[in-house]
């Protein structure tokens, strides 16, 4: 984090400025100069959050440990699967004969 968490004015659409405000409201650390972890989940154990229309990844971003100790939280496969891996994999074999 560049700056504190408070200080972002847009930091409902900031994932690891979400997770860090999430931090500080259970008495954890997270300070300007930080990296803050964070997966992206399914869906959210918070019943505010599960009931708002919000659809910012920032919505569904967690801490790991979150994650770790929520039964209810899953890691989202499909959006990693669609947004991280293929397309880096598409780019490398586009130039592949037989591909698409």
């Amino acid at each position: 984090m560049t700056k504190e968490p408070s200080a972002y004015a847009d930091a409902r659409t900031q994932p690891h400025v979400t997770v860090a405000l999430r931090m500080r409201q259970k008495g954890l650390s997270a300070s300007s100069g930080d990296t803050i972890p964070y997966v992206i989940c399914q869906q959210s154990s918070d019943p505010i959050e599960k009931s708002s229309n919000s659809t910012t990844l920032a919505d569904f971003a967690y801490h790991p440990d979150e994650v770790r100790k929520d039964s209810i939280l899953r890691l989202d496969v499909s959006w990693y699967l669609q947004t991280q891996l293929h397309p880096p994999i598409a780019r490398l074999c586009e130039h592949i004969e037989g591909t698409d």
